[in-house]
């Protein structure tokens, strides 16, 4: 194989030489190098000159002053190999370049060009950014929308250069866009090294940082992508009308914010840029992409790396906040502004890591030091999130982002979020300076066995010596946490989860009126009832952590049975508020265990009394009399204290009865004041606890979800009755679902449906899933307009769909059916999916859902709350008018078994909000939904699928234990509830893409 390197030039001899010492630095020596001297009037020939005189292999041309790409045009007329790289004049490439590159051509013949990552230079030799594209083979996707990746980091063969005419003269810039957009249009192959080969020089004033100048010719580029081409005479049939017409405002408006960057950071008004593309609008907007976008390119344009945001955001935030306000008015996406702030701030955070403390916008960010004492954090009012970065030791372990209500985020609300997010790895460390060094390895040929005293904690363990501490930990601490956390190192895993097991014990204890509190840290006792069963109030560390029930065998619940109970009943909230109770706030090298670091700190927790006459439950009672502490169960009567110090006001919600331990039920938050009427109301309408502590006016008051202060409401009942709290539904197990999975069904024809399993081939795909696909919908129905095409599926593409699914084999579960397997690790039998509407539009009753009643699928709604009975004015940029369903309509319907989520109240994108409006949507959203329904709501969708860190926090906080995002995927048992990913069904892809996407 044999390149020919072009190099245009024009004046520039001062870089030329470090370009041309490249060249002789490379491992591979099969080259040309061909430089174009386009009319310079400086030593730019006597360096060339000096380098050909040395080495034959490079060449010098002469030619008038004509401009980079007929500099290039007359290298490939003059090459002589049938490879060409374009190198320019002030841009270089590391020594394995050609060497690497060329073995990816010559190992696969079908490939035409071969790219590699690229990095850019500042002009005093700090790198600023690496770039990385990834996708291979046919790439006039990506080339249709933007430039993948810089000229010189792309060998490509002649004949393709040759075929398509080379490079285009008019274009001031862009012009390698165009070609390498052109060639793929004619269908090459492009193939991939990963590594960053190429560098750029980053130089002030030059045409790849002038946005001015890069809009124009990139706008024409992405129009020739998105349209026929009549330059590639030969071009791949799919591509001959290039990408969809409707997709070129999206990419177009993408392209502004690159440019009006560049602008920005110049310090330049970039609200022209939008003139240029007057008529292109997209109310779809992603945020984060515009964010990105703006993040890079904003110091590009001085040569900076981003890095440079934190010292610069006070120059730099007035153009910005001007172009987005610009920006959401002409692309009419809501919020749009906000949004990317939002975005942005964080990003900015990131990367001024040594930096912390420190204010971007709204947003503040500092270092949290988990062996440290976590105090309060007080802030500026103006300050709406945190951006917390976790370090253990020193060494970072993650981020938590919480919202600041009232100016504050509390300690124990920070460091409750820490240990949920983080709890492993702090549990890790921990064991490795206190358990695992004293671990005892047996080898054997196929492979070694780890042992704790007498138990084998993994055997057959390959590769056992090359285990880092993360992954022997993955691979043994849930039980070495269990025998730490119970007192028992020499038990085996099963043995926590056996209640079979007999096992002495003391006493038997009586317990008080079928109440029982059991701490972690402490023997279980063997307990007297005199009920037929009992209820457990579980805590770790002092601090309850949820109840269970449990049944009695002759008036007695042995010690063991308690233990395997809490076990089962807490899971992982068990890790969870270990760590958070025993470990978080204190050196790690303390010699105490786990288990005695626990019993101190239940030591230290003595109930702080309050009078009588400063609590008062918020209810709708005829008058407000005092709250008597006997409502609480054991051992929850000091949570008021944990919630609002003494001398501080505010209000207090109570553990919510709807959602599992270890959900966002078990979470604490902090709302803001301004929203208690709203959260107050949906707490009324649920049945649930709210009290105001201290007298109305005395001083600021603050308001916070604390979920260790548990009701005598959550007795539970028999451990075989299912609860039945305000309309919950029984949730089938495993077992149940094994009989619910259909066989593979036959279509109505005698035939599987087009595109389904042979039945065969589904039958032996019946074993389990540990993933979920989600589907999201919004609209079935017969017509609509073109605008809206995309969320329109017509009945006919929808019951072929469904068809499809059933005679697959696929059935409908419930997310909590989901919750279930995810929390026991147990997959869901055969083909399991879910199927969700967004919006409540009037047709899902006349045209989806008979359809799904008559394949046998089930699904959930969401509903704008206060847009019930309306119409769909959230799509008014649509200019299309839709009806949504009835209070009478929805109530039919979920008599028939449709499921009811909220979709928020009034359809705002959250990040756009104020914490506090946050929080009134999902609010307001959920009381009018259970008052109208008289059943509980749990599943939220975010409108436009726009969440973060922080919205999430904040809606879990309201009561939702579900929430719905428009992140592609299928779920997994590691999602985040409140962050579940869907595949949307959109009305403009064929069938064959809604099969593909369920693989």
């Amino acid at each position: 194989m044999n390149v020919s390197v072009i190099i245009p030039a024009h004046n520039a001899a001062d870089t030329i030489v470090e370009t041309l010492s490249s060249l002789s630095a490379q491992t591979f020596d099969a080259w040309e190098a061909i430089v174009v001297d386009d009319g310079s009037s400086d030593a730019t020939a006597e360096r060339v000159t000096s380098f050909a005189g040395r080495d034959g292999r490079f060449r010098l041309l002469h030619q008038p002053q004509s401009g980079v790409s007929a500099a290039r045009n007359a290298g490939v007329r003059a090459a002589r190999f049938d490879w060409l790289l374009f190198l320019d004049a002030d841009d270089w490439i590391l020594p394995e370049y050609l060497e690497r590159m060329a073995h990816v051509l010559t190992a696969d013949h079908t490939l035409d060009a071969v790219y590699c990552g690229w990095v850019r230079v500042a002009s005093n030799g700090v790198l600023v950014n690496e770039s990385n594209w990834t996708e291979t083979g046919d790439l006039f996707a990506a080339f249709g929308r933007t430039c993948a990746f810089a000229i010189h980091a792309c060998v490509i063969r002649r004949s393709l250069v040759e075929a398509i005419g080379g490079f285009d003269s008019t274009l001031q810039v862009a012009e390698d866009w165009d070609l390498w957009q052109r060639i793929a249009r004619m269908g090459a192959r492009f193939g991939r090294v990963n590594a960053s080969l190429a560098l750029y020089r980053m130089r002030p004033g030059s045409s790849s940082v002038d946005g001015q100048r890069l809009l124009p010719d990139g706008l024409l580029v992405l129009k020739r992508g998105h349209s026929a081409d009549p330059r590639v005479a030969n071009p791949r049939p799919a591509y001959a009308h290039g990408l969809p017409a409707d997709q070129l405002s999206n990419a177009a408006l993408y392209l502004t914010c690159w440019s009006a960057g560049l602008m920005i950071g110049c310090g330049k008004d970039a609200q022209p840029l939008l003139d240029l593309v007057a008529g292109l609008w997209d109310p779809q907007l992603d945020p984060a992409t515009a964010a990105s976008i703006l993040f890079e390119a904003v110091p590009l344009a001085i040569g900076r790396p981003p890095t440079a945001w934190h010292e610069l955001w006070l120059d730099w935030e007035p153009n910005l906040h001007r172009f987005l306000q610009a920006l959401e008015s002409h692309s009419r996406s809501p919020g749009l502004c906000r949004r990317v702030c939002v975005v942005l701030e964080r990003l900015v955070l990131a990367e001024a890591d040594d930096r912390l403390p420190l204010t971007i916008g709204s947003t503040h960010g500092r270092c949290i030091e988990v062996t440290e004492p976590i105090s309060d954090v007080l802030l500026d009012p103006a300050v709406e999130r945190l951006y917390a970065a976790v370090k253990l030791e020193g060494e970072p372990i993650g981020v938590v982002d919480l919202p600041v209500c009232d100016g504050m985020v509390p300690a124990r609300v920070l460091a409750d979020a820490i240990a949920a997010q983080h709890y492993w790895p702090i549990l890790g460390l921990f064991f490795n300076k206190t358990v695992y060094r004293h671990l005892m390895i047996e080898r054997a040929p196929d492979g070694i066995s780890l042992w704790r005293l007498t138990t084998r904690l993994a055997e057959k363990v390959v590769d056992g010596d090359r285990l880092s501490p993360a992954q022997l930990h993955d691979l043994i601490g849930w039980t070495v946490f269990l025998q730490e956390l119970w007192g028992r190192p020499a038990w085996p895993h099963a043995r926590f989860y056996d209640a079979a097991f007999a096992e002495p014990s003391g006493g038997p204890r009586r317990a008080a009126e079928g109440w029982l509190v059991v701490e972690v840290s402490e023997e279980p006792p063997e307990a007297e009832v005199a009920g037929e069963y009992l209820d457990v109030v579980m805590t770790a560390g002092g601090r309850p952590i949820g109840v269970c029930s449990l049944p009695a065998v002759e008036g007695i619940v042995s010690a063991h049975a308690l233990r395997v109970a809490v076990t089962q009943a807490a899971g992982i909230e068990l890790c969870r508020a270990a760590v958070r109770e025993a470990l978080l706030g204190s050196p790690l090298a303390a010699p105490e265990t786990l288990r005695a670091r626990l019993a101190a700190a239940a030591r230290q927790r003595c109930p702080q009394s309050r009078r009588q006459a400063d609590l008062a439950l918020m209810d709708g009672a005829a008058e407000r009399g005092t709250l008597a502490f006997s409502a609480l169960v054991p051992g929850a009567t000091d949570a008021l204290s944990d919630a609002l110090p003494t001398g501080e006001a505010g209000w207090v919600f109570a553990r919510r009865p709807v959602g599992t331990i270890g959900t966002s039920v078990s979470r604490w938050a902090a709302l803001p004041a301004a929203a208690v009427r709203e959260l107050g109301q949906a707490a009324r309408v649920a049945g649930e606890a709210v009290i105001r502590v201290g007298p109305d006016g005395a001083g600021p008051a603050r308001a916070i979800y604390a979920p260790d202060l548990v009701w005598h409401s959550f007795r539970q009942g028999p451990p075989s009755t299912p609860a039945s709290a305000h309309g919950a539904r029984r949730v089938p197990d495993i077992a149940e679902l094994e009989q619910m999975v259909p066989p593979p069904a036959e279509s109505a024809a005698g035939s599987p449906a087009r595109g389904a399993p042979k039945r065969a081939e589904a039958q032996e795909d019946q074993t389990r899933s540990d993933r979920l696909a989600i589907l999201m919908y919004h609209r079935i129905a017969p017509s609509g307009g073109a605008a809206t095409a995309r969320y329109r599926v017509t009945p006919q593409a929808f019951e072929e769909q469904l068809r499809y699914l059933r005679d697959a084999g696929y059935y409908s579960v419930s997310l909590e059916q989901w919750q279930a397997a995810a929390e026991t690790k147990q997959p869901l039998p055969g083909r399991p999916i879910l199927l969700t509407f967004d919006d409540g539009d009037l047709d899902f009753l006349t045209c989806a859902w008979p359809l799904l009643q008559r394949y046998g699928f089930s699904t959930t709604v969401f509903l704008v709350a206060e847009r019930v009975a309306g119409v769909n004015a959230w799509v008014n940029a649509f200019d299309e008018t839709l009806q949504l369903l009835g209070w009478d309509e929805i109530r039919h319907l979920r008599d028939q078994g449709v499921v009811f989520g909220a979709h928020s109240a009034s359809h705002l994108p959250l990040t756009s909000l104020t914490v506090a409006d946050v929080v009134r949507e999902g609010a307001r959203a959920r009381s009018i939904i259970e008052r109208e329904l008289g059943r509980s709501v749990t599943a939220f969708a975010y409108p436009y699928g726009d969440f973060d860190p922080v919205v999430q926090h904040l809606i879990g906080a309201c009561g939702y234990v579900y929430g719905l995002t428009c992140r592609v995927g299928k779920s997994r048992f590691q999602d985040n509830l409140l962050a579940l990913p869907r595949i949307e069904v959109a009305g403009t892809q064929q069938f064959q893409d809604f099969v593909a996407s369920l693989a």
